[in-house]
């Protein structure tokens, strides 16, 4: 009775997750109640490029998750399209802020960043580059 009752709340709870997490989903990367769109504050590791001097800031940054269905171009037993849904969280910086006080807003970023990924190029409002990676530290 209990198997069953945990493992209907679990198919109910994934089911309408995704209307729960856009009105009380929490604004914490890779959590499970992630809110699909927010602004937060992260600590990041960043390197200017020319140098191989490594700091710790704190960004603004701006997530965006996104779903991409892919067709695999085949039919199941009944006849249906084989497809595949991947969902994608994309980190985009907007400012940073360094460990002396200064600033820097940033106008270019061809690549999102992505928790655990590599270090992703950005370029400053007065045209320094800087290759920065996400660290797992939210600041609250």
């Amino acid at each position: 009775m209990l198997i069953g009752t945990l493992a209907f709340g679990y198919f109910l709870l994934s089911r309408e997750k995704g209307s729960y997490v856009i009105h009380y989903g929490v604004p914490i990367v890779g959590h499970f109640l992630e809110k699909p769109e927010y602004d937060a504050v992260y600590r990041v590791e960043i390197e200017p490029e020319n140098s191989r001097a490594k700091y710790q800031a704190i960004a603004d940054i701006h997530v965006e998750g996104r779903t991409e269905t892919e067709d695999y171009g085949e039919e199941n037993w009944i006849g249906q399209s084989i497809t595949h849904t991947y969902e994608y969280r994309d980190v985009w910086i907007r400012k940073l802020h360094f460990p002396n006080g200064g600033t820097a807003v940033i106008d270019d970023q061809e690549e999102p960043l992505h928790l655990g990924g590599d270090a992703e190029a950005v370029t400053d409002s007065n045209g320094r580059s800087w290759f920065v990676r996400l660290l797992n530290e939210p600041i609250h």
